[in-house]
């Protein structure tokens, strides 16, 4: 969105932006048509796969499961692990569960899909410094990522499957014992 208001069609798994003069005809053949040609502008890629059902391949973690299954310190036996922080209230996450649920399968067998409730583990939530829902990380090799793209299948497989290597880690923090 680049200023208000903003007029949107979503037509074909597409969003378009309304550009053209905002007269009664083109909005009502930009709304009622879909008439996006010289009008419309592509702007962002739409994924409305519907629910998912069926057996994924998300591992559930908590605070006391998170170090053992990830060894996020290291990731030196487990392999590379993606995370999402979710809280269950939260509509962003439970839009995104059906298509992390998908990227599960995709990746199965050579990222580890995982989620957290960051609500009820609220110790993993201060380890990885999770300030909103969802936040998704990339944990490989001693290393964390933060995802910031499109939550769309295709962006967040393709991030997983290496592409998290262009973007900025930082260090994972140290795993807090019980006195911390």
């Amino acid at each position: 969105v680049k200023g208000y208001p903003t007029v949107v069609l979503a037509k074909g798994g597409m969003k378009y932006a309304f550009s053209g003069s905002r007269t009664l005809g083109e909005l009502t053949a930009f709304a009622q048509n879909g008439d996006t040609k010289g009008i419309g502008e592509e702007i962002v890629e739409v994924e409305d796969e519907g629910e998912f059902e069926g057996e994924d391949a998300v591992i559930d973690l908590t605070d006391a499961t998170f170090e053992e299954l990830t060894q996020a310190a290291t990731g030196a036996t487990t392999g590379d692990w993606v995370v999402m922080f979710y809280a269950p209230w939260c509509g962003h996450c439970k839009k995104l569960h059906p298509t992390f649920s998908r990227v599960s399968l995709d990746l199965k067998g050579k990222v580890n899909i995982a989620h957290i409730d960051a609500t009820e583990n609220t110790v993993s939530a201060r380890r990885f410094n999770v300030r909103g829902y969802p936040t998704v990380l990339m944990l490989s090799h001693g290393k964390m990522y933060k995802y910031d793209g499109k939550r769309t299948k295709k962006a967040i497989t393709e991030w997983a499957d290496g592409g998290f290597k262009d973007t900025d880690s930082e260090d994972v923090p140290a795993n807090p014992n019980m006195w911390e």
